[in-house]
């Protein structure tokens, strides 16, 4: 080693620390520590906080909508933080279901979920009554494992619907089951809400009854993969069978919000690569994956993710990376995985000369948007926002608990 000394000049570097509260092991810090930092504490958010902020938010976008569906503004937003408490204490991470946390995001994916509707798509207090069913049912049933805890969680649904809406569940659900005893576990699985119903004339999301329709509903289906068999030059020879439908419904819905990302889950040939490649075809998104050969290496890998990036935050074109368990060759995959998840960017990714080409590439993009810095950092800065809205990571995986996969907003299992 060598005893020169010299200064090191490191730019755009920030130190986070994170701290529980001294007991348990866990022993105060001295003052001579904290005076270099900024401190900062949070405290859980109440309930009658939760209830203001969403209250706030449904007040504004409900205002187009009629006056039957204005007023359910407070019981959309009651019922849903009391879903989130209620489940948040009766299904508790184990060891086979470790995923089972939940949190204020999926709070926010409830309500993110609601303003995807638009006036002609919900005229009555009924139909977003089960659009608010349909999202909790999106957001918290789909991420459960076992049959025993989507049955509860159904049940509770109707417990729900008839406490805070004050209605009859039976009427409100009758186009999904015939049979009454059934449409809280049967009929609510049929429950869907899409930009597909009508084919490709009308992408506007709105319900689509899957119950009564299945020659219908399953012809649109076909339509979509005779063109996707078309277009590709790997055409794919699968049945689309009722299943299937509703697994490719809620895949599209996945892909048509902002910054979401999925975990599918299920055994191999179960259709996870098959349903979001035509997924990705309903909803016209470009859609990239990698191969791993022998010789792949971290060089290679790094050239697809700037790709990747560029093709999302640069072009502005939403992409879909399609990937799975069994390419990761490297544990820094992950990690790379993680950072686009997290922030939209991989740190020093790109060379400087890299970076100022990109800002060139996003200079008209933001001018339009309104921005009035262009200089490099800030076009940069623009280019991993845009990134990270238009790139979706739709991750495959036999099994929950074999990697830590951070920033995933939605679990299925195929």
């Amino acid at each position: 080693m060598t005893s020169e000394k010299a200064w090191r000049k490191l730019d755009d570097l920030t130190f986070i620390q994170a701290m529980g509260f001294p007991g348990g092991g866990r022993n105060e810090i001295t003052p001579r520590f904290t005076r270099h930092m900024n401190m900062m504490a949070f405290r859980h958010s109440s309930d009658d906080a939760m209830e203001r902020i969403f209250v706030t938010i449904l007040d504004f976008f409900l205002m187009p909508f009629s006056s039957a569906v204005q007023k359910l503004k407070e019981p959309i937003v009651l019922g849903a933080i009391e879903v989130y408490n209620t489940i948040s204490q009766e299904l508790l991470p184990t060891p086979s279901k470790s995923h089972y946390t939940f949190n204020l995001r999926d709070l926010g994916k409830v309500m993110q979920g609601i303003v995807m509707i638009q006036p002609n798509g919900c005229d009555n207090a009924e139909q977003m009554t089960r659009l608010w069913v349909h999202e909790s049912m999106r957001v918290f049933s789909d991420r459960l494992t076992d049959q025993p805890d989507r049955n509860w969680f159904s049940l509770f649904m109707k417990e729900m619907v008839e406490k805070h809406f004050k209605g009859n569940f039976e009427k409100i659900f009758s186009q999904t089951e015939k049979e009454p005893s059934k449409i809280a576990t049967e009929g609510l699985r049929r429950l869907c809400f899409g930009g597909w119903g009508a084919g490709e004339m009308d992408q506007s999301y709105q319900e689509i009854q899957l119950f009564g329709r299945e020659e219908e509903i399953g012809k649109i289906m076909d339509d979509f993969l005779e063109e996707y068999n078309s277009l590709s030059k790997t055409p794919m020879k699968i049945v689309l069978f009722q299943f299937a439908i509703e697994h490719l419904a809620r895949i599209t819905r996945i892909l048509r919000q902002p910054c979401a990302h999925a975990l599918l889950v299920g055994v191999g040939g179960s259709g996870r690569q098959s349903l979001t490649k035509l997924a990705v075809h309903i909803s016209e998104m470009g859609i990239y994956s990698i191969e791993i050969t022998k010789n792949y290496s971290m060089v290679d890998w790094r050239d697809a993710m700037k790709e990747m990036l560029i093709q999302a935050g640069g072009k502005g074109e939403p992409t879909v990376f399609l990937f799975s368990d069994t390419q990761i060759k490297d544990d820094l995959f992950l990690e790379d995985i993680n950072n686009i998840l997290s922030n939209g960017e991989i740190p020093n990714l790109f060379e400087t000369g890299e970076k100022i080409e990109i800002a060139e590439m996003c200079r008209s993009a933001a001018k339009n948007q309104g921005y009035t810095d262009f200089s490099p950092n800030s076009l940069f800065a623009f280019f991993v926002q845009r990134a990270k809205a238009n790139f979706i990571v739709s991750w495959h995986s036999h099994q929950l608990e074999m990697h830590s996969v951070r920033g995933c907003v939605c679990s299925l299992h195929l």
